[in-house]
């Protein structure tokens, strides 16, 4: 007998992997896959049980409820924008901002002319007011007694009548009254 060892293996011996070599690692079912493996499953056992807790399983696992509330899109949407035609998302966000300054510049806008139809108002209420107590001082020196009174009268409540008509009058001036302002959708 002849010491020859122990029997060697027939064929090459494992090497190592090459790490340059790239292997492809076998991908994960998707969950819809192992949802729909679940499903075949259960009902090839035909136990009712096992069927009701699959399908349960199914509707909780398939159902995506998506909630975004904004002036923009999702940032999820946004990307697959950018994905579809590269670039996209940032003209979407660029062109949100250019009307975000745009209605700024609107609204600022309403509310300094808003704010100018007040001023006049006023203005315009102080001087009748101012003039009817004149008229009414030029009348007490003439003597008459009736129509000083109806001059004082009416020019204490100039600013109670433009403060109670105010918005009807500026609507009738091209104005826009309260009450139109409540009608209004909002946006």
């Amino acid at each position: 007998m002849s010491s020859e060892g122990p029997p060697s293996q027939e064929g090459p011996e494992p090497s190592q992997p090459d790490p340059d070599e790239i292997t492809p690692r076998p991908e994960a079912p998707s969950p819809q896959e192992v949802v729909v493996e679940e499903l075949i499953r259960a009902l090839r056992s035909k136990d009712e049980r096992q069927i009701d807790r699959a399908v349960s399983a199914a509707v909780v696992q398939l159902t995506t409820i998506e909630w975004f509330h904004g002036p923009l899109p999702s940032p999820r949407v946004l990307k697959e924008f950018g994905e579809v035609l590269p670039g996209l998302e940032r003209e979407i966000v660029d062109a949100w901002h250019e009307e975000r300054r745009h209605r700024h510049q609107i609204e600022n806008g309403v509310v300094r002319e808003e704010s100018a139809q007040v001023r006049r108002s006023q203005t315009w209420a102080g001087a009748i007011c101012v003039g009817l107590i004149g008229l009414a001082f030029v009348a007490l020196l003439r003597g008459e007694w009736g129509a000083a009174l109806g001059f004082a009268a009416s020019g204490a409540l100039t600013p109670l009548v433009n403060a109670w008509l105010g918005s009807p009058v500026k609507s009738l001036f091209g104005g826009r009254s309260n009450d139109s302002k409540s009608k209004e959708q909002p946006k």
